[in-house]
């Protein structure tokens, strides 16, 4: 994780988000499951905010979790 801050700068700062490699997101996403930071047990996205969960709902034999957005 460190390379990755060590390397940050505003133009990959302000870079849109289409114009990320496959590869760069997948490396992303390999540091972040990997955080220290990371929930293990409560439910969050993947990267981001969730934005106002409503609470879990049961229903047909499934779990679901409604959220705002």
């Amino acid at each position: 994780m460190s390379s990755i801050m060590n390397q940050w700068t505003d133009e990959l700062r302000y870079a849109p988000y289409s114009s990320w490699t496959s590869a760069h997101l997948e490396n992303l996403t390999s540091i972040i499951a990997q955080s220290s930071w990371r929930f293990k047990y409560h439910i969050q996205p993947q990267t981001g905010l969730l934005n106002d969960p409503n609470g879990f709902s049961y229903f047909n034999n499934q779990w679901h979790l409604f959220i705002k957005r």
